[in-house]
């Protein structure tokens, strides 16, 4: 019987619209993944309901507009992955009650324009943000409270944006990072002395497409730091030159460098 169902996927169903009145009729629904259903305007509007629910996946469906009303079950979901919906205009209303979400990924959803202001659920070890259109206010995130977050990645033009982070705004991260990701902020030009000052476990950090990217912080990266890849950021990389690079002496502590997947 549907009741006893553990696992739902429902992948590549064109004509899909709805699901039924009544939402899914499971209470023992672990995982639900919906992906390539481009007709796809509501999700099962019992959502709130799936108590056992522990991982949901929504991934390509451009016309689904909204989370249902009431939400995402807030008791042990584990991960949440929202992808390519692009009419997609916000996160579930009741985000930040997530207490047991450790994971999230929010990639490539455009119509989405701000975060909910109670913020992200403080129980998070790693949160992915790719290619979302938030601009104002644009890091004023509450990174600093996600006091378990060890993996963060974040991608998008973020205009005007020259620091990261953002010392405008007195932007922190968590001291708990250990590995950091910034693709294609177009504007950046420094890494902030004082945001990168308390990351005292901070073990891996990539930077892409970020091509007025010239500074490293003033007094250095971490210590801890053990891997740092730099891709398409040419200003840093004329910098950083073996040997002769005006920031090399800054690189040649960390075990592992790569420029454009050449190591040095």
């Amino acid at each position: 019987m549907l009741t006893n169902l553990h696992h739902i996927s429902i992948v590549h169903c064109p004509s899909i619209v709805s699901f039924p009145q009544g939402g899914l009729p499971t209470v023992h629904l672990k995982s639900l993944r919906v992906e390539d259903c481009e007709k796809l305007e509501a999700l099962p509007d019992n959502m709130y309901n799936l108590t056992s629910l522990q991982e949901f996946t929504i991934k390509k469906c451009p016309s689904a507009a909204s989370f249902p009303q009431g939400g995402l079950p807030t008791v042990h979901l584990k991960k949440l992955i929202v992808e390519s919906c692009d009419k997609l205009a916000a996160l579930p209303d009741n985000i930040h009650n997530l207490m047991s979400l450790p994971e999230l990924t929010i990639k490539n959803c455009p119509g989405i324009a701000s975060f909910p202001e109670e913020g992200f659920p403080t129980n998070l070890t790693s949160l992915c943000i790719h290619k979302v259109e938030i601009y104002t206010p644009l890091f004023n995130w509450g990174l600093h409270r996600l006091t378990s977050l060890q993996n963060l990645s974040i991608a998008g033009r973020c205009p005007g944006v020259v620091s990261f982070p953002q010392d405008e705004i007195d932007m922190k991260l968590p001291t708990s990072l250990t590995s950091l990701t910034i693709e294609g902020l177009q504007d950046l030009i420094y890494l902030s002395n004082k945001g990168f000052r308390s990351l005292t476990s901070h073990e891996y950090l990539r930077i892409e497409r970020c091509p007025k990217l010239a500074y490293f912080p003033k007094n250095g990266l971490p210590p801890s730091l053990l891997q740092l890849h730099i891709h398409q950021c040419p200003v840093l990389q004329q910098r950083c030159q073996k040997g002769k690079g005006q920031r090399w002496p800054e690189l040649a502590c960390i075990p592992e460098v790569i420029f454009n997947c050449y190591k040095v």
